[in-house]
Order: C-alpha cells, then sequence, then structure tokens
C-alpha cells in the first residue's frame, strides 16, 4: 500500500480505469440517498529527524474526494 491509498486499497489511477464519471455518478447517488459513510482512515507513522515517529491518516480517494467537495461548497 501507497500513501496514496486509503484501507480500501484504490488510488485515483484505479478510478480513471473504473470511468471517473461513472464514479462520481455512483458517489452523488450516495450522498443524494443518504447512504455515504466515510470509511476507516489508514494510520501510518512516517519517521522523524529526531527517531520518533509522526503518526499520519490516509483516507479513502472517496473520502477525499468529498471532503474537498463539501469544503468548496461549504
Amino acid at each position: 500500500m501507497s500513501l496514496e491509498q486509503g484501507v480500501d486499497g484504490q488510488d485515483f489511477a484505479d478510478v480513471e480505469a473504473y470511468g471517473v464519471v461513472r464514479w462520481l455518478g455512483e458517489l452523488a447517488l450516495a450522498l443524494q440517498e443518504e447512504t455515504y459513510r466515510p470509511d476507516p482512515i489508514t494510520r501510518v507513522f512516517i519517521p522523524k529527524s529526531n527517531g520518533k515517529l509522526r503518526p499520519l491518516g490516509i483516507s479513502t480517494v472517496r473520502d477525499r474526494v468529498f471532503m474537498t467537495a463539501a469544503m468548496l461548497v461549504l
């Protein structure tokens, strides 16, 4: 798993292969039907220069698209 993938293992290339319009349509339908639920966050730890670890949460592509759209609207 790379830092671009959430718990579902999808990245933007997977969305493009699936079809962006189809993928966005399914996300829009889930929002309209109020069935959208965010996925769990993938937790990874990034090493710092002092030897400690910094936690990083990675959302799924679907959740990142939703959060960005909501931020633009609000």
